[in-house]
Order: C-alpha cells, then structure tokens, then sequence
C-alpha cells in the first residue's frame, strides 16, 4: 500500500518521479522485474522450517506487541508456520498472484 500527501496530487508532474505507478510504465521494468523474481525466490526458499547459525541482529515482540531488538550469536530456528500459529495478530497472509 502506497500512503500519498495531499500536495503529492497538485500539479502536473513527471511519470517517473511518482511515488507508485504500474509496473509496465516502470522505466527499468526488465531489471525490477529480474530483482524482484530474485527476492521471490530467496523468500520462497524459507518456506517450512529452517534450522541455521546466525550471528547478528534480530527481533522479537514483548508482551506489549513492542518491537525488541537484540543480539544473537548461536543457532536460530525459520519457523513462518509457527510464526503464523503463534502470533496471529503479526501472521504474513499470502495469496497467490
């Protein structure tokens, strides 16, 4: 969902300097489309469940639906079905295109 100003509408402006627009009028539609297929793919491959080590930042919500961030340094688990189960409230709904 693109949120627009009111002062964003006024005026006649250039196509490519809108904020959203249809993806064919997309001046690099061809290499969009190449990157976006790419980040589909890397997304796709975490369906299911996933155990890996990881060292960085990561977040988790408190009880209060806040935002924490952290540091983790060991193994995690890619978990978007338990994640859903859980947490129905955060769960990321997919429909096919």
């Amino acid at each position: 969902m693109v949120t627009t100003t009111d002062n964003e509408l006024t005026g006649t402006k250039a196509f490519h300097t809108l904020t959203a627009m249809p993806f064919d009028r997309h001046p690099s539609m061809e290499s969009l489309r190449e990157k976006l297929v790419k980040r589909g793919a890397k997304v796709e491959s975490f369906a299911g469940t996933h155990y890996c080590a990881y060292t960085g930042i990561a977040w988790r919500l408190d009880e209060r639906d806040k935002m924490i961030k952290f540091s983790v340094k060991g193994r995690v688990v890619l978990d978007a079905y338990g994640w859903d189960q859980f947490n129905p409230n955060s769960a990321v709904i997919l429909s096919p295109l």
